[in-house]
C-alpha cells in the first residue's frame, strides 16, 4: 500500500509540474502575440482621431470616412456654395455626338452694365451661331450642337438666357470614332498652378484621323487649332448686352489646404484672360487626359 500511495503521489506532482510547464511555455509563446495586438488596439484607437484631423479629405478610403463600400459610396469634394465672380458669365454649350450628349463649358469677363435676361438670350444665340461656323466645322455631321445656356456669375439672382438650336457639323462622318474618345484643347492664361487646367474635350471625328494608334495627324491638329484660335478670336468680338467680353478661364480654388486638409476655397472667383490655344497631339478620352503629351 505504501508503495502504490508513494507512486500515485509521484504522478500528481508530475502532472502538476508538466502542466505547469506547459502553461509557462504558452505564456512566453503569447506574450508577442498579446504585445502585437495590444499595439494594433492602439492604432485602430487613433482611427478615430485620424478621421477628424482629416474630416472630408477624399483621400481617405470610404470605410476609413465611415461610408459603407459600395457602388453608392461617393467620393471627391463636397459641392461648395455658389461663389459669385463679378462681370463674369459662364457658357454652357450641350449636343449630341453619335445620339450621346456632350457638354462644354466656357466663361467671359464682361464690360458695361449688366446684361438683362433678354440680352442673354440674344448672347446665347450669337454663341451658338460662333460654334456652327468655328468648331461646327471642324466636327462631323454626326455631331450636333442643340442648345446654350448663360448666365451671369456676379450674383444668385444675376440674368440669365439661353437659345434652343441646331447646328449640325459640317465634315464628311466617315468610320466615327467611339464617343468615349476626345480631341483635347487647352486654353492657357497667364498664371500657374498645379492642376485644374482650363481644357475643352471635344468630340472626335473619324479614324483617319488618327496615326501611330493614339496621335492626331498633323492635319487634323492643325485643323482643329484654326477654328479654337478662331473661336477665341471671335467670343472676344461678340457683344454681351452694351458691352464686350473676353473669353477667360475663373479659378476658384488657389493653391493651399486648410488645417483639415480641405483645399481652401475663395470667396470669390478670380478670371483669367486665355490666351492662344493649344491643341494636344495626342488623343484623349472623355473622362480625362491620358497622361502628359510626351511631346
Amino acid at each position: 500500500m505504501g508503495y502504490r500511495h508513494s507512486t500515485a503521489l509521484a504522478k500528481r506532482f508530475i502532472s502538476a509540474r508538466t502542466v505547469r510547464e506547459a502553461s509557462e511555455a504558452m505564456d512566453r509563446r503569447q506574450r508577442p502575440l498579446t504585445a502585437r495586438t495590444e499595439r494594433l488596439r492602439g492604432i485602430l484607437g487613433l482611427l478615430p482621431q485620424t478621421r477628424k484631423t482629416l474630416a472630408g479629405a477624399a483621400r481617405l478610403p470610404g470605410f476609413l470616412r465611415g461610408a459603407t463600400y459600395t457602388q453608392k459610396a461617393r467620393r471627391g469634394m463636397p459641392k461648395q456654395p455658389f461663389v459669385p465672380v463679378a462681370q463674369c458669365i459662364r457658357i454652357k454649350l450641350q449636343g449630341l455626338y453619335q445620339a450621346h450628349p456632350w457638354v462644354n463649358l466656357f466663361s467671359v469677363k464682361y464690360t458695361g452694365n449688366a446684361p438683362t435676361n433678354a440680352e442673354l438670350d440674344t448672347y446665347a444665340s450669337a454663341v451658338g451661331t460662333l460654334w456652327s461656323t468655328t468648331f461646327g466645322t471642324f466636327q462631323t455631321s454626326s455631331c450636333l450642337l442643340q442648345n446654350v445656356q448663360v448666365w451671369d456669375l456676379t450674383s444668385q439672382t444675376a440674368a440669365i438666357g439661353s437659345s434652343s438650336i441646331t447646328h449640325t457639323g459640317g465634315s464628311v462622318a466617315g468610320t466615327l470614332l467611339p464617343v468615349n474618345c476626345a480631341y483635347v484643347v487647352t486654353w492657357p492664361v497667364q498664371s500657374r498652378w498645379r492642376g485644374g487646367h482650363f481644357r475643352t474635350y471635344c468630340s472626335p471625328r473619324n479614324q483617319g484621323d488618327i496615326t501611330g494608334g493614339n496621335g492626331l495627324t498633323t492635319a487634323t491638329h492643325d485643323a482643329l487649332l484654326a477654328q479654337a484660335v478662331a473661336f477665341r478670336t471671335q467670343l472676344n468680338a461678340t457683344a454681351v448686352g452694351t458691352g464686350s467680353a473676353v473669353m477667360s478661364g475663373i479659378r476658384y480654388f488657389p493653391t493651399g489646404t486648410n488645417p483639415d486638409g480641405t483645399p481652401v476655397v475663395r470667396t470669390s472667383g478670380t478670371p483669367f484672360p486665355v490666351l492662344t490655344p493649344v491643341v494636344h497631339l495626342r488623343m484623349d478620352s472623355q473622362r480625362r487626359r491620358l497622361g502628359k503629351e510626351l511631346t
